[in-house]
């Protein structure tokens, strides 16, 4: 993998890099945002690069100029660059993905997302404007205020105004989802601090839902509010009105969920930054009347974590799995763990930061096998010399300082700049943000180089940001392997990311022995963690067939074996490991869809040809097994769409008609792949799919409700356009809701054989 790369774009804010949990990079550089993603078979890195500062006037309604006491120059005048960026948590977005929270600098909040692959620029577009959600929440608020439509109109624009934003993790408890599969939040939490002094706690609601297709359109509801002036315990001052001592939260972290015992309620941590001050409330979502609802619960009585003489300043974060918050003050790092700060002397640590002075520009943790938590500190000025670039949790004031891989790459990154420009070392680094990988084994920082000794003199086509990605965590052989052990199951990787991590492993380790001690490191893996309930469908549940099918496909010691020991032979090249994933596999899905009630095998005409496919299947197999056995079953056909021939079911893998037409098979439910566009494809093996989202049975939500970001009268360009259409449905050939196509597809939201994601 490369360790370096150079991007056309120009940081204008810190913070500026964020990496997904589906092992995607988001760089944010003025007008423009970068997306990285690895190139798995090339060991390299794809991207591209698109424009996130242009809106249509039906995004951002066109308005007169407020007056001089509201006027807002980022909102008015500014470039609209990227202020902030944010990847949700897995499972917003097709397929599983991650959707992309971007804020503006005129204060605009918006939801980014991809349709097909990452590193083609036409396929980002944006979905949602949370802002139209903020104006007609404070439009049904304080309706009886005696003012004028004009002040009235003024004031809804400066309160929706968004100031800061964060997401919370998935909210969903995770202890059955399976090896390399990412995942899927219930609900999608959003807090956001607006101009109005409130911390909005906002659930973001997709169309990408394929067994309850409730929510056609994107769609954003307000659960909860916090109004910051209820914190603010200092006495007005004279002179001082109470909105302007009140301030806005300008930082936001959200912690890990917890679950109570009856399983209805979960809580979280919501750090943030008033006025210097730090806060911590507990969000507690109620789930157990089926529209979530939630609560706030203040800690310390409302009052600040710590004393009002302590100004923080910079970026929030908490220790993944943990109630750990790791914040700034002028000289000092705190790590605070909000459960227990006032019952437990331990409740706090700190660390002094050595007399750097400039702004703290990232924050990222990283989790060896061996040894606490590390957290990585960059500043903007600072980082190539700082001594506190990495610190062990818990923090102590005279513990060893071990120097960052990260910080070696920024360092060469210096030298190579003033190499090439013949300066030597009069040269200064400036640190936009860090970020860590999903597995917390890699850092990923954005670095940009100028003169120390002169005026730098730059055009936009010499703005350039260097991305250094470095392995942090010393690794022994298979070591990887126990990372992913050692993860909690609160936050499980992709196969992407164990892959990624297991081929920069075999960088550095390629022999045969490497090979083997990852091997037995896996099998321990699998029986260390073969402790789970197979969860048995019950009743008319459709959630409970979902999860018995994901469970078996899924977390069944061969199962997570063969798809563990495919990933390490593609990682090593040594394709002898690949196993027989494909038989184990393929037997599980037939046994398992054969095995659900019969209320779950029923459907429409797609679900009755997916039964007959998987029944013929069976057969077969049982022939194969029992030679004496000679009852047949009648024999899945199809019609071939060219010639309207017979396909018979010679393989699982490829079909073919008596005329010699061949078509790939859906490796899910068996049917020939035989018209372009309805299909989708593994990132890492290949492996084709039907894709549920281009089926008329299943219908299309996606079509409804996007926020189209072309101008006004343009047409959009869909790479599908050219095809030949769809035929429509008929009223009795769409998939009833409690159908058996619906459930394989919500299922199966990964790659069964490898479990890699999905790109159409």
């Amino acid at each position: 993998m490369a360790s370096r790369i150079t991007l056309s774009l120009w940081p204008t804010s810190l913070d500026c890099v964020r990496w997904s949990q589906d092992n995607l990079i988001a760089v944010g550089g003025g007008e423009h945002i970068a997306i990285l993603s690895p190139d798995l078979k090339e060991y390299g890195w794809q991207y591209c690069t698109f424009r996130a500062n242009e809106f249509t006037a039906a995004e951002i309604a066109l308005a007169d100029p407020l007056s001089s006491s509201n006027f807002s120059p980022g909102e008015e005048i500014s470039m609209r660059h990227v202020h902030a960026l944010s990847w949700s948590p897995p499972g917003l977005l097709r397929f599983g993905r991650c959707g992309l929270a971007v804020l503006s600098t005129n204060h605009v909040l918006s939801l980014w997302g991809c349709q097909g692959r990452p590193n083609v620029e036409t396929n980002w577009t944006r979905r949602l404007i949370v802002n139209h959600t903020l104006r007609a929440f404070y439009s049904a608020r304080d309706q009886d205020r005696l003012e004028s439509e004009s002040q009235r109109a003024e004031r809804i624009q400066v309160a929706q105004r968004v100031r800061a934003f964060a997401w919370a993790a998935a909210t969903q408890d995770q202890s059955s989802r399976p090896v390399g599969s990412a995942p899927h939040a219930q609900h999608y939490l959003l807090a956001v601090s607006t101009e109005a002094g409130d911390i909005l706690i906002l659930l973001v609601r997709s169309p990408y839902n394929i067994v309850f297709p409730h929510h056609k359109d994107w769609d954003v509801q307000v659960l909860g509010t916090v109004h910051l002036r209820e914190t603010d315990s200092q006495p007005l001052q004279n002179g001082h009105t109470e909105e302007a001592l009140r301030g806005t939260a300008d930082y936001l972290a959200w912690g890990t969920w917890t679950q109570d015992a009856n399983g209805h309620t979960q809580t979280a941590p919501l750090a943030y930054i008033v006025n210097g001050q730090l806060y911590c409330i507990s969000i507690l979502l109620d789930t157990s009347s089926g529209a979530p609802q939630a609560s706030i619960k203040r800690h310390s009585n409302g009052l600040p974590l710590l004393d009002s003489e302590v100004s923080m300043r910079g970026v929030l974060g908490f220790v993944p799995d943990t109630d750990m918050l790791v914040a700034f003050a002028t000289d000092r790092v705190f790590c605070i763990d909000v459960s227990r700060k006032n019952e437990h002397p331990d409740g706090m640590t700190s660390h002094e930061l050595d007399d750097q002075w400039d702004e703290i520009s990232g924050l990222a943790f990283t989790q060896p096998t061996k040894g606490s938590t590390k957290v990585h500190i960059a500043t903007h000025l600072s980082s190539a010399s700082a001594i506190t670039a990495m610190l062990a949790l818990p923090f102590q004031d005279h513990s060893d300082r071990v120097l960052p891989a990260w910080q070696d790459e920024v360092n060469e990154t210096r030298r190579v700049f003033g190499a090439r420009h013949s300066i030597g070392l009069f040269v200064a680094e400036r640190v936009w943000g860090i970020a860590n990988s999903p597995m917390k084994d890699h850092t990923i920082t954005a670095v940009t180089m100028v003169p120390s000794d002169s005026v730098a003199y730059l055009t936009a086509t010499e703005q350039k940001t260097v991305l250094t990605i470095s392995r942090e965590v010393g690794l022994d052989q298979g070591d990887v392997v126990q990372s992913y052990l050692r993860l909690k199951r609160s936050a499980p990787v992709t196969s992407e990311t164990i892959l990624f991590s297991l081929q920069r492993e075999a960088e550095f380790d390629s022999d045969r022995e490497g090979i083997d001690l990852a091997i037995e490191v896996a099998k321990e893996m699998l029986t260390a963690t073969n402790g789970h309930s197979i969860p048995t469908p019950s009743g008319d549940s459709i959630g409970s067939a979902v999860r018995y099918i994901r469970h078996t496909l899924f977390m069944e010691p061969d199962v997570k074996w063969a798809r563990l020991e495919l990933l390490i032979s593609i990682a090593y090249n040594e394709p002898t490991y690949a196993g027989s994933i494909t038989e184990v596999v393929f037997t599980r899905a037939v046994d398992t869809v054969l095995s659900l009630p019969d209320q779950f095998r029923t459907g429409g005409p797609l679900s009755k040809k997916i039964l007959r496919a998987y029944t013929d299947i069976s057969q077969k197999m049982l022939a194969q097994a029992d030679t004496s056995n000679g009852a047949a079953a009648e024999e899945f056909e199809e019609t071939c769409e060219i010639c309207n021939d017979t396909i018979t079911l010679e393989s699982v893998r490829w079909a073919r008609c008596r005329s010699g037409h061949q078509f790939s098979r859906c490796a899910l439910t068996f049917i020939a792949i035989q018209r372009p566009g309805i299909s989708k494809q593994c990132t890492i093996c290949g492996t084709q799919y039907l894709n549920e989202w281009s089926l008329p049975e299943l219908g299309d939500p996606s079509n409804q409700g996007e926020v189209v970001t072309m101008d006004e009268g343009q047409e959009e360009e869909d790479p599908a356009a050219s095809l030949p259409a769809a035929p429509e449905p008929q009223r009795d050939q769409a998939e009833p809701i409690e159908s058996l196509a619906r459930i394989i597809f919500a299922a199966v939201d990964n790659c069964v054989l490898c479990g890699g994601g999905f790109v159409a």
